[in-house]
Parts: structure tokens; C-alpha cells; sequence
């Protein structure tokens, strides 16, 4: 890869960076109305689209696509030893209400452009890479967040089709996902008995640090926890 990277990257830079912009800046487009930046919830009309157009991007770049039975997007570039445990990278496509431009999409496109560039290196990877594209991270829909993640990772499963409703449309998940256009069939969903070498997500940083560091990337080794608490106070 390092001669790759010597040899090529000079002009091929440039395209990266142009294939990139185009990919977030079309993404950025494709949302439902709303006064500011981008809303695409997930199985509105303006997920379905940017789950098409991010589909041929990942065929584009040279991956096997297809969707599970919740929405998660996953694009593969098999290795020359399948067996070995997958290297997966990526992250969401649906967003909050009039969102940025770069959280969740920034890396799906990233990931998807990596694989490219190995397949385009003549260097195969010996792991199974996989782009993923995971539905409902946000909890705009349902209120409940990191819905696709949970459902792959085996934590979410068939009874939660009909306990999450819709905060806004009172729909049940199943609902939503028959009129998206989803079978309802989640055999497959659940990844957690696969066998992952490692998950690498690329995401725009939330805090100040890079920006006062005057740094453009960060590797990150603390992740915050969140607690979620009922209180109830008498009297």
C-alpha cells in the first residue's frame, strides 16, 4: 500500500477529494423540508432515496450491496481468506432534524471510498472489509436510538418491531419498515456471533478539542457513556 500511496496519490488525491465532496454534498441534498440543513429520518421517502444513492456509490466502489431486513446498508469487498474475522467501518445515514452535513454520512462515504482504494491498489486485504450504512442511530423516529446497531448487534429483536411506535405518526418499527418496503424478516440481522477483527468509524468530532489542538484528525480513546434515569419525586 505504501507504493501505492507514493506512486498515485499525487493526482489521485484530487479525485478522492472531489468523489468525497460530490458524495457528502449530494447526501446533504437529499432530506425532507425543513428551514435548515438535513432531515432524513429513517424510512421516510428521503431515507429511501439516500439508501439508493449510497448504494451505488459502495457498487461503485466495487462492493457487494445489500440491505437486512431493518434498513442497515452493508457493502462487502470479500478478502482472499473469508474465513478470517471481518473488518467492518462505517456508520449512520439517517439524521437528526436539520442536521449537519458530515455526521453519520462523513463515515459511510469514507468507508465506502477506502474500499476503492484497496480494490483499486491491486493489493488485496486478507479480511472481509464491510461498509456499513446502519439505520436509525439518531432515535428521531421512535425515540430510541442506535436502532440498526443494536438490531446487528442481537441486543434488539423481534418483539421491538411493535413495542417502538412512532413518536410523531404513532407507527409501529414494523409498520414503518412494511410501508418502506421491508419484509419484516430479521434472520440475518444479528451479527453477534460473527467474528469482527475490528469496527473503525470515521465521525466529525462533537467538542472543542481538534479545533484548539489545530488538529484535522483524532484517534479516539475514551467514549462517553450514557445512563438513562426515571425519577420520581412525592411530596
Amino acid at each position: 500500500m505504501e507504493n501505492y500511496g507514493t506512486n498515485r496519490m499525487g493526482g489521485g488525491h484530487k479525485l478522492l477529494q472531489d468523489r468525497l465532496k460530490t458524495e457528502i454534498e449530494t447526501l446533504k441534498g437529499i432530506s425532507e423540508p425543513c428551514r435548515c440543513g438535513t432531515t432524513r429520518q429513517s424510512y421516510s421517502a428521503a431515507y429511501k432515496e439516500g439508501t439508493a444513492y449510497i448504494k451505488g456509490v459502495m457498487e461503485d466502489c466495487g462492493l457487494t450491496v445489500h440491505e437486512d431486513g431493518v434498513g442497515n446498508v452493508i457493502g462487502t469487498l470479500t478478502g482472499t481468506e473469508p474465513g478470517l474475522a471481518k473488518i467492518l467501518s462505517g456508520s449512520h445515514l439517517d439524521t437528526v432534524r436539520c442536521a449537519g452535513a458530515f455526521d453519520g454520512i462523513a463515515g459511510v462515504v469514507c468507508a465506502a471510498e477506502a474500499a476503492r482504494l484497496v480494490r483499486e491498489s491491486g493489493i488485496p486485504l486478507r479480511h472481509t472489509f464491510q461498509v456499513l450504512g446502519m439505520i436509525g442511530e439518531e432515535g428521531t423516529r421512535f425515540g430510541k436510538a442506535l436502532l440498526g446497531s443494536q438490531f446487528i448487534a442481537g441486543i434488539y429483536g423481534e418483539e421491538q418491531l411493535d413495542e417502538f411506535i412512532g413518536i410523531e405518526d404513532k407507527k409501529t418499527m414494523r409498520q414503518a419498515m412494511t410501508e418502506y418496503g421491508l419484509s419484516g424478516d430479521l434472520k440475518g440481522v444479528s451479527r453477534k456471533e460473527d467474528a469482527v477483527k475490528a469496527f473503525l468509524e470515521i465521525h466529525g468530532e462533537q467538542g472543542p478539542v481538534l479545533e484548539q489542538e489545530e488538529k484535522q484528525i483524532g484517534v479516539v480513546d475514551t467514549i462517553v457513556g450514557l445512563s438513562w434515569l426515571v425519577v420520581k419525586v412525592k411530596g
